[in-house]
């Protein structure tokens, strides 16, 4: 299967380039950052409309994922 797009690493870092746009973003898991692209990017990619209107950024992602699993495990430890 041909892969949709083009790692390019250079001096600032790793730019992962594609053709594709909309659903077809969306539907590749490397390329699919959710709720985590700009507004910028929603413009290029043609993914206005097709993701909620905030925009999360990977720390906040990060730090929401982490407080989930503390809660949960918080609830299995016993009372001392």
């Amino acid at each position: 299967m041909k892969r949709s797009y083009t790692i390019d690493k250079n001096q600032d870092g790793i730019t992962i380039s594609t053709p594709l746009r909309g659903y077809d973003v969306l539907y590749q898991p490397l390329l699919n950052k959710g709720s985590g692209f700009t507004q910028q990017e929603r413009k290029t990619f043609g993914l206005e409309g097709l993701l909620p209107p905030h925009v999360r950024v990977a720390l906040m992602n990060n730090a929401n994922v982490c407080m989930r699993v503390f809660v949960k495990k918080k609830k299995n430890w016993p009372n001392i």
